[in-house]
């Protein structure tokens, strides 16, 4: 009988021995990068709650309903600071001025709101009601063993106040994965990440150019609008033109439905495939691309016969880009 697999969960915090102004989660399964994301922390070495921003999927806010809007379908409410929207619920009654609890499923990116859900009501009280944060999201431990699947998984970690806590945690929610402490010393200058060598394939989820195998690559470039993808030939060598192309594009899809995944990249995103010469190689091509997409859980709209194909990918939230970008900002602000 063959042994299970471990899946490892790494949480880098810091880099010759002092806190970052972030945690990098990764996630690795058979030595291949699955699952990457990052969460804002503070050098304050006592803190190792380090709870969800108010704003996170999962908070359930105490809101009050500031408009219904019968045209569009849509409640618009008050979480306090910043107000978020809600689709209207036929088997709900609901009226202007009304508080709710609700949840938030969808966080702001661009010029979009919080996407909320109805979960419950507001217990009635002779005190004066105002939007509030009624119940926080998961914090960082709460994630991080959210992102374990069996009892064999570890979770490895590089700050020892926050791998007790972690520890302390998992034993209540009687979790039997392995949670081991990795020692960073100020002599190597390495993180976690760099020591157990995923370093470059987290480095890799912030360029541009991904090489692919045969010297062909692939280009991303996102804007407000969309993502655009490249995919070259470059200096790939085959013999066979036909199965030189076939190559190249299946090998872009696969790569590039990793990135978009790692990345946490959404919405419409063109691919410019290369091109076939034959319409029954096209077809092929676009039923491989439609069985890919379903198992990313992306929207196939079709391949063109200039090459061009589109994906639609439900965004929830900012991407990788965007949230690292958010987090130096704020910390230039202090």
């Amino acid at each position: 009988m063959a042994l299970e697999k471990k899946t490892q969960i790494y949480v880098s915090m810091s880099k010759v021995g002092q806190r970052g102004l972030f945690a990098e989660i990764a996630k690795v399964s058979q030595d291949k990068l699955v699952f990457y994301d990052i969460w804002p922390i503070n050098s304050n070495i006592e803190d190792t709650g380090f709870l969800a921003n108010d704003l996170s999927i999962g908070n359930v806010y105490q809101a009050r309903i500031t408009k219904i809007d019968p045209k569009t379908r849509l409640i618009f409410l008050s979480l306090g600071t910043v107000d978020a929207v809600m689709k209207v619920k036929p088997k709900f009654q609901f009226l202007e001025g009304q508080y709710l609890l609700v949840e938030i499923t969808c966080e702001a990116y661009g010029d979009k709101k919080p996407l909320v859900n109805y979960v419950g009501d507001v217990k009635k009280t002779t005190q004066k009601q105002r939007p509030k944060l009624f119940r926080n999201a998961n914090n960082l431990m709460q994630y991080c063993l959210k992102l374990l699947e069996s009892e064999c998984d570890e979770v490895i970690c590089d700050d020892f106040g926050f791998h007790a806590a972690l520890k302390n945690t998992a034993l209540k929610i009687n979790s039997k994965s392995i949670i081991m402490p990795v020692q960073i010393t100020k002599k190597n200058g390495l993180s976690l990440l760099e020591q157990v060598g995923y370093a470059d394939q987290v480095a890799q989820l912030t360029e541009k150019l991904i090489p692919l195998k045969g010297g062909s690559n692939i280009i991303i470039e996102t804007t407000d609008a969309l993502t655009a993808v490249d995919v070259n030939s470059a200096n790939f060598i085959g013999d066979n033109y036909t199965k030189m192309i076939n190559e190249i594009n299946i090998a872009a899809a696969n790569t590039l439905m990793d990135q978009l995944k790692l990345r946490q990249i959404g919405g419409l995103v063109v691919v410019d495939f290369l091109k076939y010469k034959r319409k029954s190689d096209k077809q092929k091509f676009a039923r491989f691309l439609h069985n890919l997409a379903k198992q990313y859980g992306f929207m196939f709209g079709g391949l063109s016969n200039y090459g061009l194909a589109e994906f639609k990918i439900s965004r929830k939230s900012k991407n990788l880009a965007e949230k690292v970008q958010d987090i130096y900002d704020q910390s230039a602000k202090q």
